[in-house]
């Protein structure tokens, strides 16, 4: 099975989530994208990459200036999704396979 370019975007995302801010991703993104992404590809790859945020949050914050004129900024796009990306790490969260969920007894 071909692996799509939002796939491949996706698991690069994850890959870096642990070392990366949520703008920091975006930027790798773009990057991927020779520059030429828009809101709609913002928008799924941080689906595909991390389907726990919110679609309505992932709307909201894919006015970022990287992609939307006068848009958001790298600080204000953390902001709006750093909830959802510390949640990733916290030891008894779902994890999607990205951060550690160990139990120790």
């Amino acid at each position: 099975m071909q692996t799509t370019r939002l796939e491949s975007v996706a698991q690069e995302l994850r890959d870096a989530v642990r070392h990366s801010s949520p703008s920091e991703l975006a930027e790798i993104a773009r990057n991927r994208c020779q520059g030429e992404m828009g809101q709609f590809f913002l928008i799924n790859v941080f689906c595909e990459a991390f389907p726990e945020i919110p679609l309505r949050q992932m709307k909201r914050a894919s006015r970022w200036h990287g992609v939307c004129i006068g848009g958001l900024s790298d600080e204000e796009f953390n902001e709006m999704l750093r909830p959802f990306f510390d949640r990733l790490f916290l030891p008894d969260s779902p994890d999607l396979g990205i951060a550690s969920n160990h139990r120790t007894s």
